[in-house]
């Protein structure tokens, strides 16, 4: 007899409902009983959606009745929806930088899709809902990554730009590929564009655009996938529409690379998965094929999320029978991954062994990642309150599907399996190991997950409008509340600083996602001219490395405590972007007591503030060069020279 047969349906629930309570509270309370206070403050955002979702459960009654909107009406929200989505490009091209308002614009044009979801009973009206989604995905993809001048994400985009580049100049994949020798397909891709269309633009805006199609239809995909599971329209449109809020999903989106095809792949390998027949088994051999073929190391995460769905379907009482996933997709996975790795590119392998020695080795590094964490944990948690609404949605779902009896078993799975993936999504303890989160990408985990987390948020969110509750009883504030709920979600998804970093709500300890004119002008000449090296930070350094001028920045050491900047050498030139300082408050050095001639940037560096005595230290130095952006400081013309 499982456990839920013991404890009955209700009970089952309501245990489960305790047990995040519990999880709440040692989440908060053990981080700050052992002097990690920074920590405790970051766990509220996990917190206090778990102890909601206890709330509204023991507050729930039963179902309720759907309100749906007569054509009239239905139309009225896709004419609003469409006026909000003119406005919000209308900001787009008037505004400098993305204001707030344009935010808001958006989680208005959001919230009216959703509100139309209920209402999408007939094959028009899903078109319809499906086709907003769409087109709101493309907008913030495309309205940040052809915005600005250099747009460059978390920096990945700069050597898949250079890439591309290399392709078009050289017509053939060379040595400047380092790893994606074997896995040149998005770059051939993106080169082809750019012959056939003949308009001139910069590869990686080929790139971009064909990354805010592949996501496009990644929404699609997400409601196509939500269907086969819970046969439910009105969840598989929500889960569609929670697509593109994922701060996981924008991120990648932006940025065009090879993963962000994989994300589409990886859909397709999970519809292929849960059909039956051979030709599906050839279709998701098939998939995991192109999935190693654009990125070499996807499949491992996709295999360890397909273990979990295996493990929830032998594990959750009354599932074992609906065999959604077999040990031969494993199988599957694994054999493509390890022929692939090793009959093509077996200098993968030896990557991959060589991070596990490093981390065994050093016991993990302190890098960049967890800086801000603990020197502004307000500014941090106010960055992941969009998480804490997928966490409500995701824990509502869990704690109500055990205590249904008309969930189906693939239903039942797919949020337990959503519901441990969390805790590899979301910024959670794994992610506080560093050694862990730098040299693993427990972090990536996001990216490939949120197909099933959507799916089982979608699921939730849809059970929490249809719950009458004992408080409020009120049928219309309980619609206002939620949403409420949708509308702050929606705000907080787009207007964080992890996919609005150039003007973020709450600004967090990061950088700017994009290079602006005059940096990059000033970067360009600088290195033009200068005899020696490019002494400058992380971002200069990163742009200059996959560029025609590869061997020529190297990361600017200081000295934080002695205030202290070395210049490594008399025909250095020291280069600031003031700009970034001014605006951001700090730019990313590699701090050190002495000078080293070959830093490991990669592992550890530091957020250098404009307050630091290191700037002080340039004061008599020669400025050779000076705009509203850039600085740049010559080793001589110092009156005291200090070694």
């Amino acid at each position: 007899m499982n456990a839920v047969g013991v404890l009955g349906h209700r009970r089952a629930g309501t245990v489960l409902s305790l047990l995040f309570v519990v999880l709440a509270v040692v989440g908060v309370t053990v981080p700050y009983v052992v002097g990690l206070g920074a920590l405790s403050l970051l766990g509220v955002y996990i917190a206090v959606p778990l102890v909601a979702v206890a709330a509204l459960y023991w507050s729930r009654v039963d179902a309720s009745a759907v309100e749906r909107l007569d054509t009239t009406r239905f139309r009225l929200l896709v004419g609003a929806y469409f006026l909000c989505l003119g406005v919000s490009i209308l900001l787009l091209g008037v505004a400098p930088v993305r204001p707030f308002a344009y935010y808001g614009v958006v989680a208005v044009a959001s919230t009216l899709v959703f509100a139309q979801i209920p209402s999408a009973e007939s094959a028009e009206r899903t078109v319809a809902v499906l086709l907003q989604t769409v087109l709101l995905t493309l907008s913030l993809v495309w309205g940040v990554a052809f915005k600005y001048n250099y747009y460059f994400a978390r920096t990945d985009v700069f050597p898949h730009a250079w890439y591309t580049e290399v392709l078009l100049a050289s017509g053939e994949v060379t040595t400047t590929f380092d790893d994606y020798r074997a896995f040149p397909l998005w770059h051939l891709l993106g080169a082809s564009e750019d012959l056939l269309s003949g308009v001139g633009w910069a590869p990686r805006y080929y790139l971009f655009l064909t990354s805010g199609l592949v996501f496009g239809a990644v929404a699609v995909g997400v409601y196509l996938l939500a269907m086969r599971l819970f046969d439910s329209r009105r969840i598989a449109l929500t889960a569609a529409w929670l697509t593109p809020l994922n701060t996981f999903v924008l991120q990648y989106a932006t940025e065009a690379i090879p993963r962000s095809v994989t994300s589409f792949l990886g859909i397709g390998l999970f519809l292929a998965m849960l059909s039956r027949g051979r030709a599906f088994r050839a279709l998701f051999g098939l998939f995991a094929l192109g999935i190693v073929v654009y990125h070499p190391v996807t499949v491992p995460f996709l295999f360890v999320i397909v273990g979990v769905f295996y493990g929830a379907q032998r594990l959750v009482p009354g599932t074992a029978d609906a065999s959604l996933v077999r040990l031969s997709d494993v199988g599957i996975l694994l054999a493509v991954q390890v022929v692939y790795w090793v009959g093509w590119a077996p200098y993968i392998v030896e990557h991959v062994v060589e991070n596990v020695r490093s981390t065994g080795a050093s016991g993990g590094t302190t890098g960049v990642t967890n800086s801000g964490i603990l020197a502004s944990p307000l500014g941090e948690v106010a960055n992941y309150v969009q998480f804490s609404f997928l966490v409500l949605f995701v824990g509502y779902a869990l704690v109500v599907c055990v205590s249904k009896r008309d969930v189906p078993p693939a239903g039942v799975v797919t949020v337990v399996a959503a519901a441990l993936l969390s805790t590899l999504s979301f910024p959670g303890p794994l992610l506080f190991l560093q050694s862990v989160s730098e040299n693993f990408n427990v972090f990536r985990f996001g990216q490939y997950t949120y197909p099933l987390i959507s799916v089982a948020a979608g699921a939730g969110l849809v059970w929490l409008t249809r719950s009458r509750f004992r408080w409020p009883s009120s049928r219309h504030v309980m619609r206002g509340f939620v949403l409420l709920l949708v509308l702050s979600m929606s705000f907080t998804a787009v207007s964080n600083d992890f996919v609005a970093s150039d003007n973020p709500v709450v600004e967090r300890q990061f950088y700017t996602f994009y290079l602006s004119e005059s940096e990059q002008d000033g970067l360009e000449t600088l290195v033009d001219v200068t005899p020696g090296l490019v002494m400058a930070d992380y971002i200069s350094c990163r742009y200059l490395t996959y560029s025609p001028h590869t061997e020529t920045c190297h990361i600017l050491e200081v000295d934080p405590e002695a205030g202290r900047v070395f210049f490594g050498g008399e025909s250095n030139l020291v280069v600031v972007r003031d700009g970034e300082l001014r605006d951001r408050g700090a730019i990313q050095l590699f701090p050190t007591t002495e000078f080293v001639e070959t830093p490991s940037y990669d592992a550890y560096l530091t957020y250098v503030d404009r307050e630091s005595p290191v700037w002080e230290d340039l004061a008599d130095r020669n400025k050779v060069y000076a705009t509203d952006d850039v600085e740049a400081y010559a080793a001589s013309g110092r009156a005291e020279n200090r070694e």
